[in-house]
Order: C-alpha cells, then structure tokens, then sequence
C-alpha cells in the first residue's frame, strides 16, 4: 500500500464534506439499528467523535505497519465486547466508514482506493479473528 490510497480518500472526504462522521453513524444506524440505544448518553456526539478518530487512527496506521493499531484494535475489541458489542460489530463500523467513503470519493474512486482499503479491512478482520 506504498500510494498511500485509504489517506488519499480520507482526504478527499474532509475537502468536500469535512466530519463524515454524521454520514458514518446514519449508514452504521441504518444497517444495525440496536446499536442506536447505545449512544443514548452521548447527547454532544463527543463519544461518536472519539470512536471515529480512533477508527480513522487504526485504519491509517493500518494502511503502514500496522504497530499503533494492533494495540488500539485489541484494546477496544475487548472495551466493547464488554459493552455487548459482539466482533462481528465491532469491525462493521470499519466496512460502513469505507462503505461511506467510498460513496463520498465517487467519480474520484479507483481501483487503487478499492485495494487499499480491502487490504486494510483485511488486517482489520485478521485482528478481530486473533483476540
């Protein structure tokens, strides 16, 4: 992943849109609807800001050797699995953000933007699997 193409679309996402976030947490709603009742708390989306940093940290270091991520995945695979989120939860939300990303890059999408984050999703999945 030398071209760097997950940042790349990130990228692009915060010149059109700025915070995709709003859009991320709309499509993860939309698909999981249970998982809403969970944020009833997070009445200045303070909580959704900082998972989706932290989501966008681990895809990035991700997208390089992966050191950062391993740690941050395990770590919050097992916060979350406290909290009822089951694995298969857990890396939805990392498949829904490349899902709006994509839809957001649109006609600037390619094929290396498709690789890099199916290779990311990858390793994201292969962590998930080792806990």
């Amino acid at each position: 992943m030398a071209d760097n193409a997950l940042s790349e679309s990130l990228e692009i996402v915060v010149e059109r849109i700025g915070n995709p976030a709003p859009q991320i947490y709309e499509r993860m709603f939309k698909r999981s609807p249970e998982l809403e009742s969970m944020f009833v708390l997070d009445r200045d989306g303070s909580v959704r800001a900082e998972m989706i940093r932290l989501s966008f940290d681990a895809l990035l270091d991700l997208e390089q050797d992966g050191q950062y991520a391993r740690g941050l995945i395990a770590t919050e695979l097992t916060t979350h699995g406290n909290n009822g989120i089951t694995p298969e939860q857990f890396v939805s939300l990392f498949d829904t953000i490349r899902d709006v990303v994509r839809e957001i890059v649109a006609g600037q999408w390619q094929p290396r933007h498709e690789q890099a984050w199916n290779q990311v999703l990858s390793r994201v999945g292969d962590l998930v699997a080792r806990d």
